[in-house]
């Protein structure tokens, strides 16, 4: 019988299932991991799956062996803390940083499923501190940069929530225009220099905000996220 196709994928899987569904309180067992495997269409056998545990653990994963009944598995350490993502989280709303629900959400997808819930629910029930004059102008700022008008600009589509329609108008300047508008979603044309400040002014918007085109610099985006993603590993 013929190997599926996405077996190839399995260690992928079984490292997101780890990251997701595991932590120091928290395992999963073999069984269960047979489980989630098939339901992403993954045909797994018990015993392979121990030595898919020990090649993730050899390539760095920090993954406990909890000795019962039915032996379970969990991720004990990771890139950041919960404590970690409380402290951001609360520093992005108090500063009025645009796109901060989607940064912190980004951020919550690095944590268990439990450790993700626990973190929103505090910063949910964390009274926001009163922001300064000075603290809503970089607010402001930040929302709304100015517009790039150089001879290495180049033709973009951005396609943004319609609460960030106004801020992303006025970063792309005179040369914003309205390609698409569906339901709550805006998609905006415009020309922009593609360099480090505008990757950093996309971080910044979180996922409120998605490079649609040019395709080759939705690649380096990807790329720079995960530059910075691995100074945290």
């Amino acid at each position: 019988m013929a190997k599926q196709s996405n077996q190839k994928a399995k260690l992928l899987y079984l490292q997101k299932f780890l990251m997701e569904e595991t932590d120091a309180a928290h395992g999963i067992t073999i069984a269960e991991l047979v489980e989630k495997l098939a339901a992403v269409g993954i045909a797994a056998e018990r015993k392979s799956l121990y030595d898919d545990v020990e090649v993730l653990r050899g390539m760095g994963l920090d993954i406990e062996t909890v000795r019962e009944r039915a032996n379970s598995y969990k991720l004990v350490s990771r890139v950041l803390k919960p404590q970690d993502v409380v402290k951001a989280g609360k520093a992005l709303k108090e500063t009025g940083t645009a796109g901060a629900n989607g940064i912190i959400e980004a951020l919550c997808s690095l944590l268990s499923k439990y450790d993700a819930e626990a973190v929103k629910a505090e910063l949910a029930a964390a009274k926001p501190k009163r922001a300064d004059k000075t603290t809503k102008a970089a607010a402001a700022e930040a929302q709304q940069a100015e517009p790039v008008n150089t001879e290495a600009a180049e033709a973009v589509e951005l396609k943004c929530a319609a609460e960030l329609k106004d801020a992303v108008m006025a970063y792309l300047g005179a040369s914003a225009k309205i390609v698409k508008e569906k339901g709550s979603n805006v998609t905006i044309g415009g020309q922009t220099v593609c360099d480090e400040a505008f990757y950093m002014q996309l971080i910044k918007w979180g996922s409120g905000v998605k490079l649609m085109e040019p395709a080759a610099h939705r690649k380096e985006f990807v790329k720079y996220c995960k530059k910075i993603i691995s100074q945290y590993k």
